[in-house]
């Protein structure tokens, strides 16, 4: 096999589907006469490096390789809301996008044919960014050869099975984990990518029934809900592959995805800065696998050092603590930054997480220290169905009560978070990776999110029900006597989960057509439909038909 840098020109036949899905097929020969006419674009400009987003993979596919091609430098930014664009704004001055944002902005769509000669792609340089849930992103800058030198060696290790597989993913390419396999993996390849987004168990399905066989990429986030809804739904036996990467997949999540899909999904440990690093498959072993172009030692801290042809570094200290089972496994033990001293304790957060994890009650927790001179400890959960009928029967105090008598075996009563969160999912960005700045909003509120459980579910509409509990304080101090939900907090909530399952920000003073028909009263299960419209979104309340409330809320670009 080449070295990859020829990954424009070799061989592969003119009409030969390199993109599919709802919004067309784009074809070999389509795709490079795209990427020259767009390289004859970008030569044409003075500027040595280009700002590029958007979430149209067959755009970000050309105008990437146009770039590249006209051997300008690429910066990847994760997104393109205000605070993201006063980072990246010191390093570039100019956005190649199809967004509308407060930047110096070039689309090249309209750009007209040209036979822009193509070469290898030696020299050219990308920078990502590091996620941000910890805390400001981090420019990595890295060379393209170090990126394709892992995608090959991904298709090396794992060779395509028959028949040929179309790649479908919900995950996009402008972060390190989609642009080596939803992009340079299937062009190595040479296998179909799937240009629709996968966003719930409906869209994976009625790929499954398109196709005669796919290979899945997802986040651990999203596996987690298509556990937690599996019995819900069936899968084809038709996926000959399964990726999870972003962070760990969690034990009962690989073992629900076997039951669904056949095996458990390859999961993928590495970082933007070290590249690839080893792997699992949990039906396996809990243990991982060091790939073999990687070289690793510990320090004295126990933590990787790593050495790779997928990394800048000439060696790169990861944060994690590890255990080695053998030359080339190990098992990890966390994150060496996550300890804590409570009570002259020191404190594993994992560990509470794990804890709290292994409750019937809880599908997951995320445990941080909150701000404040005294180290104490918050708690963001999301539920079973078990601790959801709990919760709804009982109330949040006797639901803390239980936790706080199961976690007592564990550990002294000063360890037990002081504020308890129960979210529908936790706040994550599109590696799957937490946001420090949602996490710790949710600890900055006592307007706590009512009980939801998604029915049905697709790119554009949502179907839930939602439980108002009693002993919420939203229904304090309106109407005493005759608690009811306030018209603030119905819209409060149609906006904060129209966010969650569209991936969108909306504007929280804009709303319109609003109609308030029924009352919503405490402990009451109402449901919520969400439309999410061209640049709006609709939602609407109904008890058993009967129509509750409704209004438009609209949407607010890269804010």
């Amino acid at each position: 096999m080449s070295n990859g840098l020829d990954i424009l020109t070799r061989f592969r036949p003119a009409n030969d589907t390199v993109f599919l899905g709802d919004s067309g097929t784009v074809s070999w020969e389509e795709f490079i006469s795209d990427i020259k006419r767009f390289a004859a674009f970008f030569a044409a400009r003075s500027e040595k490096a280009f700002l590029l987003y958007t979430e149209n993979p067959v755009r970000f596919a050309t105008w990437f390789f146009g770039l590249l091609v006209a051997g300008k430098e690429v910066i990847l930014p994760p997104h393109v809301k205000s605070g993201m664009l006063s980072v990246v704004r010191p390093l570039c001055s100019i956005l190649v996008t199809d967004e509308k944002v407060d930047f110096e902005t070039i689309s090249p769509i309209s750009a007209p044919a040209a036979d822009f000669p193509l070469e290898d792609l030696k020299g050219r340089f990308v920078t990502f960014f590091t996620s941000g849930s910890t805390n400001e992103p981090k420019p990595i800058r890295k060379t393209f050869e170090s990126l394709i030198t892992e995608a090959v060696f991904h298709t090396e290790l794992w060779p395509l099975q028959s028949p040929r597989p179309v790649v479908i993913a919900s995950i996009h390419m402008h972060h390190m984990y989609g642009m080596l396999r939803r992009l340079l993996v299937p062009l190595v390849q040479q296998v179909p990518i799937d240009s629709d987004l996968i966003l719930s168990p409906e869209d994976i399905i009625a790929k499954q029934k398109k196709y005669d066989s796919v290979m899945f990429l997802a986040t651990p986030s999203l596996m987690d809900q298509l556990a937690a809804a599996g019995t819900l739904y069936v899968f084809l036996k038709n996926c000959q592959w399964l990726m999870s990467s972003g962070s760990l997949l969690k034990a009962e999540t690989a073992a629900k995805m076997k039951d669904l899909f056949g095996f458990s999904p390859v999961e993928v440990f590495g970082s933007t800065e070290a590249g690839g690093v080893a792997w699992r498959r949990q039906e396996d072993g809990p243990l991982w696998h060091i790939f073999k172009p990687v070289q690793m030692k510990t320090d004295s801290e126990n933590r990787p050092v790593i050495t790779s042809a997928f990394s800048m570094y000439p060696e790169y200290v990861m944060q994690d603590a590890v255990r080695w089972h053998g030359p080339d496994t190990f098992e990890l033990l966390g994150r060496t930054d996550r300890m804590v001293k409570i009570a002259e304790n020191r404190i594993s957060l994992p560990e509470v997480e794990n804890r709290f994890g292994e409750h019937p009650f809880i599908s997951s927790a995320h445990v941080r220290a909150l701000p404040g001179e005294r180290i104490r400890l918050g708690a963001v959960l999301t539920l079973t169905p078990e601790g959801k009928a709990f919760l709804k029967q009982n109330g949040k105090i006797k639901f803390v009560q239980v936790l706080r008598a199961a976690m007592s075996a564990f550990f002294e009563p000063a360890v037990f978070p002081k504020k308890i969160r129960i979210v529908y999912e936790l706040p994550v960005n599109a590696q799957g990776k937490l946001v420090k700045e949602a996490i710790l909003s949710l600890f900055e509120t006592t307007l706590s999110e009512p009980i939801i459980e998604c029915r049905h579910r697709t790119e554009n509409s949502v179907e839930a029900d939602v439980f108002f509990p009693s002993d919420a304080l939203y229904f304090e101090g309106h109407f005493p006597g005759f608690p009811l939900l306030p018209g603030v907090v119905q819209v409060h909530f149609a906006r904060h989960f129209a966010e969650i399952f569209f991936h969108r920000s909306l504007i929280p003073v804009d709303i319109s057509q609003l109609k308030f028909s029924r009352m919503i009263y405490p402990d009451e299960t109402v449901q919520l439909f969400l439309t999410r419209l061209e640049n709006s979104v609709h939602f609407r309340y109904e008890k058993d038909g009967i129509l509750c409330s409704q209004g438009i809320l609209k949407e607010e670009k890269n804010v």
